[in-house]
Formats: structure tokens, C-alpha cells, sequence
């Protein structure tokens, strides 16, 4: 209200009548209904008749069928009428009885609409087409459109009622004795309880799934769910398993001449790769993969390896190339819509951010993508955003805030199989207690995250707990067990190729050997690190460091370590 304005005593008025087009649509559409129910059903049928010829003609004529291929998915051949699939198929399959000529042909939109939002990743707008399908078709026809459904249900984070449909469908499927199918449900059930969380569950149903493939010697259905078994291995740590399941899966899509799916098993190797720290080898492939895709393939799955690629460019301190690719991952998913495929690309660039200092961006984009994968049912994609988010309140300090996050983020990895995030929060949680004086926890848990980290071959946070802990000795005046720690995590960093992160370690490793007054060994450490800080990492860095050592030399009554070599952060 402006100020000086008075309120004025009494009820409220009455509010304005509404616009004459908002009430004569209103009323139209009373009338229209109540038209429509006064009509008989002949008649009724013959006005959906017409009304389909209409906007069938209007939008260009009669699509053809897809092209259905053995062991691939079907040819999706563009016409005019898309848009208007499920329009026209819902007057087609109005417009009589069973043996009516329009029912085939609504079968035919129907089909056409399902498989399109399939290919263009809309799994929400899919689902109700499948199950409008399953409705009218029986056999097994019907039951590979419920096993449709219940995939599309899962993808769009309806996780229950896919799990039903799919349930539905495996009891029809074992019923009429069709194994082909039920192998096929198998996997989707594998895929479905992976992305609820259920590592443990979906490697059984693949398994299962895989075992009945064999069987039947259906290759197509094999290589599917030895991709998607693969791709479990990975997130849960099993690294060689993965890519053994991944190869086989690849070189089976390769020999049935499907392409496009021996694609996405190599990307899912190519993530294994990132995972364990080659950030070269991963990159690689994924180049690889993007300049080999064709243009049929999905925007969805594209914008995910795009993503994955900057998510690598980060990872080496790339920013400008990882802004590029990760924004543009963003704006594909959210084109593509699915929620749980948007959070990811959030919480990628929340990664981006949180390296350029964008702190309310970071805050925002986290907050976004857990409200996303918990509409989505994603509880794995959900504790790993939790984990950054608490990384994020950590480095600022607000360990209040952090250990709340890490507690929550750490259940749902245990509750959900994910032992590679679970041992970075471990780790997480050992730094936290280190800084408020819990010693014996820290270290405690700087010893389970350790051996989680080498179980599961995460060289990246073997190097990053290793560090950690040396700090912890350090703190507490354990010299000689904070220089074991930083020579261990020297020769993983080594072999990751990360300089910034090796040069930081030889230097911090030179100051503690200079307080040891094993000034030989400190000048050489020394050397060594800033060899390497000075093609990483910029002259702030390079200034501060220097001060550090200034401190450390004084301190252990020697000269300065850079003396006889020139001053610090000169060529």
C-alpha cells in the first residue's frame, strides 16, 4: 500500500466481470460438451471421422508406418502430421467399431506419436501413448507396449508406476510363454531399480535378464543388457568388471551392424575412464564418439556426452572450454525435458561455478537439481548433489551446514550402492572433524575412505584423502607421517597427470622436509613443484606458496629454499 493511503472499513468488492472472449470460451466449451453428449454414437463417430480427415489433410496427408529393423530401433521417418499424433490417432480410434477402416490407421498414430517422444527423449508425453496403445492391441503386441510404458513411466521419474507396469507385463509376457519378451522386462526392470537407487536389486534383474538372452540366443537383447549392467558396474565402483561387461556389449552392437547403441556402450567406457582418473584416455573417446555420432541420434543422450566432455575439461582446469560444453549440455536437456537429465546438467555447471567463485549461482543450480532428481526418484543423482553441496558449505566454512549434508548425502549412497560417493563423503566428514578437533574420528575415517578409495580404484580421491590427512598430521605435529601421506599422494597425482595438484604437493612436501631440517632433500622437493606450478597455475598462487616457504625456512633457521636457484616464480 503507498504511504498516506487510507484502508478503507467493509467487505471487499465485488470483483469485475470477466473479458467477453474468456466468458464466451467458457460457455463455448459448456455448450460444446453438452452438444456432444446429446449426439448419438453413430453420429459421434462419423463427427471424430470427420474431424480426423480435416486435420489429416490440413497437416499434410497420411504418414507412412516406421520402418522397423531387427536389432535396432525403428527407422523414424519425419512427416508433417508429428505434431498431431496423438490428435489424430484419439479421433481415428473414436470413429467406429473395432473393424472400422480408421482403426488401423489410429494404431498407426498412436504408434508413430510413442516412438517419436521415445526418440526425442519425452518419456512423459511417451508413456500415456504406449498405454493408449496397450489398450487396444493384445498378444504379445500389447504386452511390448505396457513393457514400453513402464519404461517411459521410469525415465520420467513416475518409479512406482513403472515398476507396476512392468510387473504387469512380466506376469502377461511368462503367461503366453513369450521369453523374448520377458528377457526384454527383465532389463527394463534392471534399468528401473537402477535409477531408483537399487544397485543390488538392478544387477539382478540384469543378470537374470542377460542369462535368458543367452538362452534364446538373442543378441540384440544381450548386448542392451550387458551395456546397462556395464554402465551399474561403473557407478558402483566395479571398474574392471564394467568394462569387460562394456566391450562385450560394444563388439555384439558392432557385429549386428547397430551403431548407434555400440556408441553409447563406448561412452559408457569412456566414463569409466574418467572415473579412474584418465582424463586423457576419456577425453579422447568422447571426441571420438561425438565426431562419430550421426544426426539421428537422440538430442537427450547427445547433450549428455557433451556434458560429460566439460564435466573432463573441468576436471583439467579448463574453464572456458568447460563453460562452453556445459552450458550447452544444459540448454539441450532442458529442450529434451526430462527432470532427471536436467538435474545432471545442473549440477555440472554448479561444479563449473563453484571453480570460478559464482556462489549464488552454485547455491541455486544445487538447490534446482535435488528438487529435480527427487521429483525424478532419482535418489543416487540426488546424494551426489547433496555431497557437493556440502563440499560447497565446507570450503566456505559453514560447517553447520555441511555436516548435515554430508550425514544425509552419505545415507542415500549406503542406501543405494553407491560405495565410490560414499567414500568421499567419508573423507569429506574425516576433513570437517579434523578442523573442529575430532582427531581420532578423522583419522578413523580417513582410514575407511582410504580403503574404499583403492577397493573401487578412485585414484582422483586416493590423492585427495591422502593430502587431507597429511594436513590433519601436519595440524597436530606428526611431521614424518604427514610427508609419508604427501609422498604417496605425489605418486598418484603423477600418474594422473594432474601438475597443479602434484607441483602443490612437492611444495607443501619441501616445507615439512625443510622443518625436518633435511634441507637437501627440500630444495630438490622444491625445485620440483615449482617446476611444475609454473606451467599450471597462476602468479597469486605462485606468491603465496612463496611466503609459505619463506615462514618454513625461518622457522628451521635455513635459507630460503628458492636461493640458489633464483627468485620463486621466475623463468
Amino acid at each position: 500500500m503507498p504511504s498516506g493511503a487510507a484502508r478503507k472499513s467493509g467487505p471487499p468488492p465485488d470483483p469485475p466481470p470477466p473479458a467477453a472472449e474468456v466468458a464466451y470460451l467458457f460457455r463455448h466449451a459448456l455448450l460444446r460438451d453438452a452438444a456432444y453428449q446429446l449426439q448419438l454414437p453413430g453420429d459421434r463417430a462419423r463427427l471424430h471421422a470427420l474431424a480426423f480427415a480435416l486435420i489429416e489433410e490440413l497437416a499434410g496427408g497420411r504418414a507412412p508406418a516406421n520402418v522397423e529393423r531387427p536389432n535396432r530401433p525403428p527407422n523414424l521417418i519425419p512427416h508433417s502430421t508429428d505434431p498431431f499424433a496423438a490428435e489424430l490417432a484419439s479421433h481415428a480410434l473414436a470413429s467406429g467399431t473395432d473393424d472400422h477402416p480408421l482403426k488401423s490407421v489410429g494404431l498407426l498414430y498412436l504408434r508413430r506419436g510413442a516412438q517419436r517422444a521415445d526418440w526425442q527423449y519425452r518419456p512423459a508425453e511417451a508413456e500415456p501413448l504406449w498405454r493408449a496403445l496397450a489398450e487396444v492391441l493384445s498378444g504379445s503386441e500389447r504386452i511390448d507396449a505396457l513393457r514400453s510404458a513402464g519404461a517411459a513411466a521410469g525415465k520420467a521419474g513416475a518409479i512406482v508406476r513403472g515398476i507396476e507396469t512392468l510387473e504387469s507385463a512380466i506376469l502377461l509376457a511368462r503367461e503366453s510363454g513369450d521369453r523374448r519378451l520377458e528377457g526384454m522386462i527383465l532389463g527394463e526392470l534392471g534399468v528401473i531399480h537402477s535409477a531408483s537407487g537399487k544397485s543390488g536389486l538392478a544387477e539382478t534383474f540384469f543378470r537374470r535378464a542377460i542369462a535368458v538372452q543367452r538362452a534364446l540366443k538373442d543378441a540384440n537383447g544381450e548386448a542392451t543388457s550387458l551395456s546397462n549392467l556395464g554402465s551399474l558396474l561403473r557407478r558402483t565402483g566395479r571398474t574392471r568388471d564394467a568394462r569387460s561387461a562394456l566391450t562385450a556389449s560394444r563388439r555384439i552392437f558392432l557385429r549386428l551392424g547397430s551403431f548407434e547403441r555400440a556408441l553409447v556402450a563406448q561412452s559408457h567406457l569412456a566414463s569409466s575412464h574418467a572415473i579412474a582418473g584418465e582424463f586423457g584416455r576419456a577425453e579422447r573417446m568422447y571426441r571420438q564418439i561425438l565426431r562419430d555420432a550421426p544426426a539421428s541420434i537422440e538430442e537427450g543422450v547427445k547433450a549428455t556426452w557433451i556434458g560429460n566432455l566439460g564435466t573432463l575439461y573441468l576436471e583439467t582446469g579448463r574453464l572456458e572450454e568447460a563453460t562452453k560444453a556445459l552450458e550447452e549440455a544444459l540448454v539441450m536437456q532442458r529442450r529434451a525435458g526430462t527432470r532427471g537429465m536436467v538435474g545432471l546438467a545442473l549440477a555440472a555447471l554448479a561444479e563449473l561455478h563453484r571453480a570460478l567463485g559464482r556462489v549464488e549461482l552454485v547455491r541455486a543450480e544445487f538447490a534446482e537439481a535435488i528438487q529435480l532428481f527427487r521429483e525424478a526418484g532419482d535418489r543416487r543423482s540426488e546424494g551426489i548433489a547433496l555431497t557437493n553441496l556440502g563440499i560447497l558449505h565446507f570450503t566456505e566454512g559453514r560447517f553447520d551446514l555441511a555436516l548435515p549434508a554430508f550425514e544425509t548425502a552419505l545415507a542415500i549412497h549406503w542406501e543405494v550402492g553407491n560405495v565410490r560417493s560414499a567414500g568421499r563423503v567419508i573423507s569429506s566428514l574425516a576433513s570437517l572433524h579434523s578442523r573442529e578437533g575430532a582427531g581420532e574420528l578423522a583419522l578413523r575415517e580417513f582410514h575407511e575412505a582410504l580403503a574404499i578409495h583403492v577397493r573401487v580404484e578412485d585414484r582422483v580421491w586416493t590423492a585427495t584423502t591422502l593430502t587431507e590427512r597429511a594436513a590433519h598430521y601436519q595440524g597436530v605435529g606428526d611431521l614424518e607421517a604427514a610427508g609419508r601421506d604427501l609422498s604417496e599422494a605425489i605418486v598418484v597425482l603423477h600418474a594422473l597427470s594432474d601438475r597443479a595438484g602434484e607441483g602443490r604437493a612437492r611444495c607443501t612436501l619441501a616445507l615439512i622436509q625443510a622443518r625436518l631440517r633435511r634441507e637437501a632433500e627440500a630444495r630438490a622437493t622444491w625445485r620440483e613443484g615449482i617446476k611444475l606450478l609454473r606451467t599450471s597455475t597462476g602468479q597469486d598462487e605462485l606468491t603465496r606458496g612463496r611466503a609459505g616457504m619463506i615462514a618454513a625456512c625461518t622457522e628451521a633457521g635455513i635459507a630460503p629454499l628458492d636461493a640458489a636457484s633464483g627468485a620463486f616464480g621466475k623463468s
